[in-house]
């Protein structure tokens, strides 16, 4: 585990009006009531801010120096961009991740990160079966994995980007006509109905957008520490101002990780419709709530799992790394294949 360690801090979130500064070799963080509060350097590995915060050119001189990754998201979850200082040195890797691109290897990429989607995608709905109560909502769960499991020699059978995308299109319209079987609450205004963003039309899928961006954001810290470039994928093709890269791994983690976390808190009942607001923009957390929220999801994102190929219990927040280390690794030459992430 060693060879993937390096010094992982908290994300500081910051919501309120507020503003920072830096004293004395530290983060200094003064909120809209005067309070004040210090951070070492060792303790933060990014700050996400969503409020008016107003920070110094010190800040930004600090973040560089320490690499802190520095970002802008809306309330609503869309982020706004990103600030990383001084990009990692790393020009011949980097040149060896632009050569790959249209290439077979980078198709094989590609192919590897769907064919865990599809895993993690099938395995979440047996989990779900296994969980229920309700026999007729176990066999649909159930008779929907098979579907998936059902389209494995069609996808490994494919040799073009369009033949995958067409297999991972029939892949998500199996999924997502499942999400609502593995919602258990019986409030009708969780339910997720189907797929919506840009805005998200209900508040599940408003959860599912806010998360997905904030696991980006931890995407694109771990690729750029690795000194690879966030913004040119392989599966999200060329587009500016889009870390395709980062939304590439994050195929993987979508339904063993984000999915799963906000299917738990509306099982739960820890979320409900009163902790969002509907504003002319779309549908986001009022801020009591996005602060209630953001907990649970650092919290989550410290419990352990087990990585199956490494065959050891790690942090989910670690997760993002290890990818990025995988993905370095098979940019350099180092190892064959990409190995992909599968929670179960």
């Amino acid at each position: 585990m060693e060879k993937f360690m390096r010094k992982i801090g908290n994300v500081l979130y910051l919501i309120d009006d507020s503003q920072l500064n830096v004293e004395s070799g530290a983060i200094l963080l003064t909120k809209s009531d005067g309070s004040k509060s210090k951070f070492p350097p060792s303790l933060i590995e990014s700050i996400v801010i969503f409020g008016n915060t107003t920070i110094s050119s010190q800040v930004i001189r600090f973040c560089s120096q320490n690499n802190i990754l520095l970002s802008y998201v809306s309330m609503y979850g869309k982020l706004y961009g990103t600030f990383y200082g001084e990009f990692n040195r790393c020009i011949l890797l980097r040149k060896k991740q632009y050569d790959m691109y249209n290439t077979e290897q980078a198709f094989n990429v590609s192919k590897n990160i769907m064919l865990a989607k599809f895993l993690n995608s099938k395995n979440i709905l047996l989990q779900s079966a296994k969980d229920a109560t309700n026999n007729e909502i176990k066999n649909i769960l159930i008779d929907n994995a098979n579907k998936i499991s059902s389209l494995k020699d069609k996808f490994l059978n494919c040799s073009k980007d369009d033949e995958l995308m067409g297999i991972e299109g029939l892949v998500a319209q199996i999924y997502f006509s499942s999400f609502d079987y593995m919602i258990k609450t019986k409030n009708e205004n969780m339910k997720f109905v189907e797929r919506s963003k840009r805005p998200p039309l209900n508040y599940c899928n408003a959860m599912l957008s806010f998360f997905y961006t904030l696991f980006t954001n931890d995407i694109t810290s771990a690729l750029e520490t690795q000194g690879l470039d966030a913004y040119l994928g392989y599966n999200h093709k060329l587009h500016s101002g889009r870390q395709s890269l980062s939304l590439d791994i994050l195929e993987e983690f979508r339904e063993s990780i984000i999915d799963k976390f906000v299917i738990t808190l509306i099982n739960r009942n820890q979320i409900n419709e009163n902790d969002f607001e509907n504003k002319e923009q779309g549908i986001r957390f009022t801020d009591d709530s996005r602060k209630k929220v953001l907990k649970l999801w650092e919290d989550y994102k410290n419990t352990t799992i087990e990585h199956k190929l490494l065959k050891i219990n790690v942090e989910i927040k670690l997760l993002p790394y290890i990818q990025s280390q995988f993905i370095a690794q098979y940019i350099r030459g180092d190892i064959e294949q990409y190995p992909p992430f599968t929670r179960w």
